[in-house]
């Protein structure tokens, strides 16, 4: 729980400095005359690495990005495919990083299912597979001290009829998962009911 209350308080301040940056100055990544790599073409997450290089998953190519502090393109990480260290899918992806300094990202329904570690150069170290029997997406995720994770599952649900439309739940949990993917404490479930 406190580690929690500490990324939230990170997040904040972050945003809070950025915007005070923001005001001050500007950052074009990739500099002025940009190479087709450097190009950021549908940016979903943006985060600053343990290493202080920025880190930008870049949905239009289906990778991560990685510029240097004074906004120079230096590498990606991962790419569109099918394997370990690659996206299946960038909409509703997420990354961040251990609390060893490592990076992993995340997909939701449609992608790949498990969290994907990797070394800040782009070197794959492995894939955490949730040991899960049911149909799942992983929405976001947070490294724990021990080598776990924090983890928001989605489930799948089905569409019942109501009249002239359909309900459906849309079911959610918070859960520990250890660092070989097995689910522990679920720490918090909610449904929602929705309407199609």
């Amino acid at each position: 729980h406190n580690r929690v209350v500490q990324i939230i308080i990170i997040s904040l301040l972050t945003i809070l400095m950025v915007s005070t940056t923001w005001a001050q100055s500007h950052l074009i990544l990739g500099g002025e005359d940009q190479e087709d790599d450097a190009m950021v073409f549908r940016p979903r997450q943006v985060e600053e690495g343990p290493d202080g290089d920025l880190y930008v998953l870049d949905g239009g190519d289906s990778c991560i990005k990685v510029y240097s502090p004074d906004g120079n393109y230096l590498r990606k990480l991962g790419g569109p495919g099918e394997g370990p260290g690659e996206f299946r899918r960038t909409d509703g992806a997420t990354f961040g990083f251990t609390t060893d300094d490592k990076l992993f990202f995340t997909e939701y329904f449609g992608g790949h299912r498990w969290l994907t570690i990797m070394e800040l150069d782009g070197h794959l170290i492995r894939t955490l597979a949730p040991q899960l029997q049911v149909n799942y997406g992983i929405e976001a995720a947070a490294s724990l001290d021990n080598g776990g994770f924090l983890v928001q599952f989605v489930y799948d649900s089905k569409a019942y009829p109501n009249k002239d439309y359909f309900l459906y739940n849309l079911r959610q949990s918070l859960v520990k998962m250890d660092s070989l993917g097995v689910i522990g404490t679920e720490i918090v479930q909610t449904e929602n009911p929705a309407m199609i």
